[in-house]
């Protein structure tokens, strides 16, 4: 069954691109300016099995809704001068968040929601930079590192 409808009108489509990552292992991460992909590799679901490699691929084009937080480990920045996190996409980057991380003391998360238009084999991912100091910093494993996306339109 492709499409249910209810008497309701409830729709549910059971095969509509839909999935959820996190990460597996809090990630170490030096190197000034270098960056890295957020080590998502832990499927707690996904529809179409469209999620490998820290990337997911979009099947069909269309109108997708991305979903992606990373939180930083508490103590863990060293003495880093900036850090940045990054939606990446085929079409186009959105910019979660830069900030100097020495003025945060404590575990710190950083999230964006976006709907991003992406064609049949487009990709996304998340990215992340550290630069300055020390040159060390991690992120969190769990669903505190995540990343989900379903077909919207």
């Amino acid at each position: 069954t492709a499409i249910t409808i209810s008497a309701d009108e409830q729709v549910n489509m059971p095969l509509q691109p839909c999935f959820q990552v996190q990460a597996a292992a809090q990630t170490d991460q030096t190197g000034d300016g270098t960056t890295h992909t957020a080590n998502l590799t832990t499927e707690i679901f996904d529809i179409g099995g469209n999620f490998a490699s820290k990337t997911f691929t979009a099947p069909i084009t269309g109108k997708y809704i991305l979903c992606l937080s990373l939180q930083w480990a508490a103590g863990q920045y060293g003495t880093t001068d900036l850090a940045s996190v990054n939606l990446v996409t085929s079409n186009r980057t959105y910019p979660a968040n830069t900030e100097s991380p020495n003025d945060i003391h404590t575990q710190h998360t950083v999230s964006l929601t976006r709907i991003a238009d992406m064609d049949a084999s487009d990709t996304a991912s998340v990215t992340w930079r550290i630069a300055g100091g020390s040159k060390t910093a991690d992120h969190v494993a769990g669903a505190t590192t995540s990343l989900s996306g379903c077909l919207i339109a």
